[in-house]
């Protein structure tokens, strides 16, 4: 059961500046009212950055009664890709706790909705009023997103109202991505072959970027030639240069108030269907109104009042970048554990000290009893009802799972963490799925420390491929045990040479190709053996043939001891014995070989029978390109030919 107030925020990523300035204010208020806050970051609905993305929506199933008080929901920017008709079924049918939406009205549920017309009218008034623009372009977006909409109707509405007729030959149309609206802004002038507007306006800051740098590369003035505005006054506007004049949402005030609603709704309390909250429009240098070389002023506003840089809060894009450095860095070293295979009690070690170096402080790692496979996009995750918590620490509770310690089984439909965890923490916790392709291997819970929120995002990704990777080799180690097993049991089949208890030929090829096949599978090498004895003619032939019995048997034994019990060894047929080794390195081998040969002398020397006991071997690698058994095999007999005719030159 949940043994703690916590507020779950729904949203598209944990990174962008809309996220977490909206982040921010939730978990503002949450600290004010005592909640501890968890963060949901799923992507937009209906829109796959990758084949399996849709993989993250998995983590809304643990958006229950059962772990959260209540729901903010950051539904414009989950929505940008469905129809409303598509958004409110699923935030209204998925979701069962109290809520409260963000920037699209919800019906049924309180709204936190921006009234864009104040500020992005006085914008465009400022355009066409204080600097004569009338030839304009939109960067629009597609159809059917309700923020694109009402933006552009507000626009068009502004320029009708001064008598301004807008040519909708110059619209270029994005996707909210700086990419999309790239794309779009070439092809237009690829085909017009001209970009010669008084000024662009564009539905927000992102697609804005674009056209700024479409302007550098093309060496067009701004604000001089042609000015540029955009919506949403992302962080990179007051300090890309030039500074974009755009529209401020008062995104964390959203986030406060979302949550300040969403609070009362929980404790009874009533609140008003909507609240409004206007928009202010923020002016600077790529409108005109400040100049280009003023680097003091971050913005006007409508009453043009100046609004200087705070200098503590100013960074240099260099400072920033020493800052981040040395956490790109640790990011390199992480991903390079993905090179080495490591059991689940090695990964439990290294995740908490990894982890802990990110300047993470709780952090919880659960894996289900088996993988889950959702090979569709899906909104409903079938949570398994058993699951492993195998590691966690909370630095605020003191607590900490020892990596000696059992793994705590519990049911992850009913709590999404055994015990208490995180209940004293005032920094905001995300929940991210575990996933490979279509595969969900559990969950990771965490604490954002003090880094970029990127990185965090990295670590995530990271974790997941490591602990994909770790699975599979847990799998495919158990395979190994299963085809030692059967190896171990060979003496009671058919694959069995009857004389020696060595694999017959029949054997010999069927696992020894399964050996090979299973260690390339696990990116491994190795090499075939292929051994002749030499003189068994002889024997026969002058001590008779159960003495050349003895003489082999003696020879499959030495070969037995001298090679692993996971190695495959055969008897093929009369004096010809092969071995498949995966992992054998030639160095290794070599002093293999000179170990047979010390062995074969001993036994000559002590076993008092009358013959001499020898072999010659060659061998072959096997590798991702050479991997069929009998063409390795073909390959170390020329190498055993070349030492037999060694010996008998020797001889001479």
């Amino acid at each position: 059961m949940k043994k703690t107030k916590r507020i779950g925020l729904l949203i598209n990523d944990s990174y962008s500046d809309y996220e977490l300035e909206l982040t921010q204010g939730v978990l503002d208020c949450c600290n004010d009212n005592g909640y501890s806050l968890l963060v949901f970051p799923i992507e937009e609905l209906n829109t796959n950055y990758s084949p399996f993305s849709y993989q993250k929506r998995s983590i809304t199933s643990f958006a229950t009664e059962n772990n959260i008080d209540g729901l903010v929901m950051a539904s414009a920017v989950l929505g940008n890709f469905v129809s409303k008709s598509e958004l409110f079924n699923y935030l209204l049918e998925h979701f069962s706790v109290p809520k409260v939406s963000i920037g699209i009205d919800v019906p049924g549920v309180t709204s936190v909705l921006v009234d864009p017309k104040e500020g992005f009218k006085s914008l465009i008034e400022d355009l066409i009023v204080h600097h004569g623009c009338k030839n304009f372009a939109l960067i629009d977006v597609m159809e059917g997103n309700v923020d694109g909409q009402e933006r552009k109707q507000i626009f068009l509405d502004t320029l009708k109202e001064h008598n301004i007729d807008f040519n909708f030959e110059n619209v270029m149309t994005g996707r909210f991505t700086y990419d999309s609206a790239k794309d779009a802004i070439d092809n237009f002038y690829n085909k017009k072959g001209h970009f010669d507007f008084d000024a662009v306006v564009s539905l927000n800051d992102d697609m804005a970027f674009a056209c700024i740098d479409f302007c550098k590369y093309h060496s067009i003035l701004i604000p001089e030639e042609i000015k540029i505005v955009g919506f949403d006054d992302a962080q990179r506007s007051s300090y890309e240069l030039p500074r974009l004049s755009s529209i401020n949402q008062q995104i964390t005030s959203q986030g406060y108030k979302a949550t300040e609603a969403l609070i009362k709704i929980i404790n009874g309390e009533s609140v008003p269907e909507k609240i409004i909250i206007p928009t202010q429009a923020r002016f600077r240098q790529t409108c005109g109104c400040v100049d280009t070389s003023n680097t003091y002023i971050n913005y006007i506003d409508v009453t043009k009042v100046k609004h200087f840089f705070d200098p503590e809060k100013s960074t240099s894009k260099m400072s920033e970048w020493l800052i981040k450095k040395p956490q790109v860095e640790k990011l390199k070293y992480l991903n390079s554990s993905l090179q080495v295979k490591i059991d689940i009690n090695q990964l439990r070690k290294d995740y908490v000290t990894s982890i802990r170096n990110f300047d993470v402080h709780a952090a919880a790692l659960v894996l289900y009893e088996n993988p889950v496979s959702m090979p569709e996009c899906f909104y409903d995750f079938p949570i398994p009802d058993k699951a492993y918590l195998v590691s966690a620490f909370d630095d605020d509770n003191g607590y900490f799972m020892h990596e000696n310690d059992p793994f705590i089984p519990f049911n992850p439909q009913k709590t999404m963490l055994p015990g208490l965890f995180f209940s004293k923490s005032k920094k905001r916790q995300y929940i991210y799925p575990i996933t490979d392709a279509n595969l969900q291997f559990g969950y990771m819970i965490y604490s954002f420390g003090s880094y970029d929120e990127m990185i965090y995002s990295f670590m995530n990704s990271i974790y997941s491929r490591l602990i994909s990777s770790t699975h599979e080799t847990i799998r495919l180690e158990k395979e190994r045990q299963k085809l030692e097993e059967k190896n171990k049991s060979l003496n009671v089949i058919s694959t069995t040479d009857e004389m020696t208890g060595l694999l017959n030929r029949r054997g010999f090829q069927t696992f020894g190709q399964q050996a090979i096949d299973l260690a390339l599978r696990i990116k491994s090498f190795g090499l075939v053996v292929f051994g002749d004895m030499d003189g068994l003619k002889f024997i026969n032939d002058t001590y008779g043939h159960e003495m050349g019995d003895i003489a082999i048997k003696a020879e499959a034994a030495i070969l037995r001891s001298s090679f692993r019990t996971s190695d495959i060894v055969g008897r093929l047929g009369g004096d010809e014995f092969a071995i498949v080794s995966p992992g054998l390195s030639v160095n290794n081998f070599q002093r293999i070989q000179k170990s047979i040969k010390d062995k074969c002398d001993k036994y000559n020397r002590t076993s008092g029978h009358p013959f001499t006991l020898s072999i010659s071997i060659g061998y072959a690698d096997f590798n991702q390109e050479n991997y069929y058994l009998y063409d390795i095999l073909s390959k170390a007999d020329v190498l055993l030919y070349e030492e037999k005719k060694n010996k008998k030159n020797s001889r001479r």
